[in-house]
């Protein structure tokens, strides 16, 4: 009959403070997508210590505020970290790069900005790799849109079907369709100039107005011509 007081006295037992620490510690590692590897790159970097039970309480703190830093909530609230993966799948539909998996991308973003994960960068960081991304697809014949045609679209009272105005969002998708839709035309898989009447059959809202497209219709039209696109360059290969 003593067992269950015994076994309630366990439990009610405080954690450990440095205990408490490693396991925050990992918890903010695993969501934001930091690998053992980087972890133990970091913890050395950060204290010169090679294992966490060796730190100090002090050191741990210092560490776990290290990988929670530029932590603001999930992913979809962060719009930085979504424009560079935006950006970094649009290098993979027009076939400028072979791999879209995190490890090639936290590369780049550790060249451009010197920063081990996409998922440290915090808006000021995030500037250079996306400056850069834009810059790559640039010379890969993307034309981004200048200030004046987008006042211009903006001026007509374009709304998309989101029911939100036309902004900077939805240019920058209609010029990776743009370049898109050249290499396909190039290829001899569709007209260029059928691209808006392909994106309308494709989302299934066939419209005479292209700015309505909301960038998650655009969106989905990216992925279905990078998807052919794709599959051409796979063909292309194995002949």
């Amino acid at each position: 009959m003593t067992v269950l007081p015994e076994l309630r006295r366990r439990r009610a037992a405080p954690v450990d403070p440095k205990v408490a620490l490693m396991r925050a510690i990992m918890a903010a590692c695993k969501r934001q997508g930091v690998d053992n590897e980087t972890r133990r790159a970091a913890q050395k970097r950060i204290t010169g210590k090679n294992s966490m039970t060796d730190m100090t309480v002090a050191e741990l703190i210092r560490l776990r505020d290290h990988f929670n830093r530029g932590w603001n909530g999930p992913k979809s609230q962060r719009p930085h970290v979504g424009k560079i993966r935006a950006l970094w799948w649009s290098l993979y539909w027009i076939g400028a790069i072979e791999r879209v998996d995190d490890e090639a991308l936290n590369a780049f973003v550790k060249r451009q900005a010197h920063i081990q994960h996409i998922n440290f960068l915090d808006h000021r960081g995030a500037m250079p790799v996306i400056e850069g991304l834009k810059a790559w697809l640039e010379r890969e014949g993307v034309m981004w849109w200048s200030a004046e045609q987008l006042a211009g679209v903006v001026a007509t009272g374009a709304m998309t079907s989101a029911g939100t105005p036309f902004s900077q969002a939805e240019a920058d998708r209609h010029a990776v369709l743009s370049q898109l839709a050249a290499r396909l035309d190039d290829a001899g898989l569709m007209n260029r100039l059928a691209l808006y009447s392909w994106i309308g059959n494709a989302v299934g809202r066939p419209t005479l107005n292209q700015w309505t497209f909301s960038a998650s219709e655009l969106d989905q039209a990216l992925r279905a011509l990078g998807k052919k696109y794709r599959a051409h360059l796979a063909k292309e290969q194995r002949l």
